[in-house]
């Protein structure tokens, strides 16, 4: 730059004080969407987003040679996983099967458990 020209890139020195330590912060955050978790009873493709709890997996139960049951296997919550297609081959994208419970902005689920579509969950 010529002399008498101010630098308009001025090069920050290592040591020099950040600014933006003093910037004023919002001391009240915007809220967090509040959320439910429904228990679908039908298929439903969500509106917009939305986090899977989880599925329960029914018992798994053998037949005996006597005329009973045998229960092998029982039954169970899977966190974080879809309830599986209830047939092969339909990969549908955003499709949530009957019987996951997943999280939805309150008003969504409101909304689709007046339909029937899904009845109120507990997230834990």
């Amino acid at each position: 730059m010529p002399k008498g020209y101010p630098n308009p890139k001025p090069e920050i020195a290592a040591d020099a004080p950040d600014y933006d330590a003093y910037a004023p912060r919002n001391p009240n955050p915007p809220p967090a969407p509040s959320v439910d978790a429904v228990l679908l009873k039908r298929h439903y493709c969500p509106k917009g987003e939305f986090g899977v709890v989880g599925h329960t997996k029914p018992a798994v139960v053998r037949k005996v040679a006597g005329g009973g049951e045998v229960e092998v296997e029982p039954e169970a919550f899977i966190k974080d996983s879809m309830a599986p297609a209830p047939f092969p081959g339909a990969a549908i994208g955003g499709k949530v099967w009957a019987g996951t419970t997943i999280s939805l902005p309150i008003d969504e689920a409101k909304a689709i458990v007046r339909a029937g579509i899904a009845e109120r969950a507990w997230a834990d």
